[in-house]
């Protein structure tokens, strides 16, 4: 478990050197182990020398480990031998296909819902999060006929722990497609604090006037939590002085 620090205004200064721990008054330690500047949000340590916080800091637990190494939260992410742990969103139909992104399998969506098949939605319930945690997502899609407008991967949050009643947390969508599989990368959500489960969508919408029906593939969808953003201890240094922190070696 490690401290990271974040930076919320210039207040004040503290000096110390990195490898020694910060106590506060309430008897809390955090590791030292970064610069923190006016730019920077969150930081590495420069091993040996001295740093100054210029800034109210936010100290928070980093629970998880870093993304490459995080469990995918997601159940049957890559569709090797089925479609299982998936569920259709309305109408059309889910199948099992023989391609996929990086290895065979992936999730066949035909559209429903409209007119032209113009909506292609699939979900699954996630209920291995928890309040203030920090998830990074993607997936990979391909469209085999249709003229998507946009497609997408969503994380819904529900204050109940079956998903129901949900409301968007965040997305990421693209509206231009190659033919081959194209990437929906870089998505990030830190749930709210009552959040106690997570619905993922992967979702393709036709565009107005398509007349093609609406047939897609999902591939390698992955969900990894990489930290938490809960709140432990905070300091604006407003009294002009530091006597909240003490510095003591590890």
């Amino acid at each position: 478990m490690a401290a990271t620090l974040q930076s919320t205004g210039i207040r004040d200064e503290l000096r110390t050197k990195p490898g020694r721990k910060l106590r506060t008054s309430a008897g809390s330690e955090v590791d030292v182990c970064c610069v923190v500047s006016r730019r920077a949000r969150r930081y590495h340590c420069p091993v040996g020398r001295h740093f100054s916080i210029t800034t109210t800091v936010l100290l928070s637990l980093v629970l998880g480990a870093a993304a490459a190494d995080a469990q995918n939260l997601v159940a049957n992410p890559d569709f090797t031998s089925g479609i299982a742990s998936w569920h259709l969103v309305g109408r059309g139909a889910l199948a099992h296909g023989t391609d996929g992104a990086n290895a065979p399998g992936s999730l066949q969506a035909a559209g429903g819902l409209a007119g032209n098949a113009t909506q292609a939605v699939v979900g699954q319930c996630i209920t291995s999060v928890s309040p203030a945690q920090i998830l990074d997502f993607q997936a990979e899609v391909r469209v085999v006929s249709g003229s998507p407008s946009y497609c997408r991967i969503a994380l819904f949050e529900s204050d109940r722990p079956d998903c129901l009643w949900i409301e968007l947390g965040s997305e990421v969508r693209r509206t231009t497609f190659s033919g081959g599989w194209d990437s929906l990368h870089g998505g990030t959500l830190t749930t709210s604090g009552g959040t106690r489960s997570i619905e993922v969508r992967l979702h393709c919408a036709n565009a107005a006037g398509a007349l093609q029906a609406l047939d897609v593939r999902f591939d390698d969808i992955v969900v990894t939590p990489t930290g938490s953003a809960a709140e432990i201890f905070s300091d604006g240094f407003e009294s002009g002085d530091t006597v909240r922190w003490s510095s003591t070696a590890p």
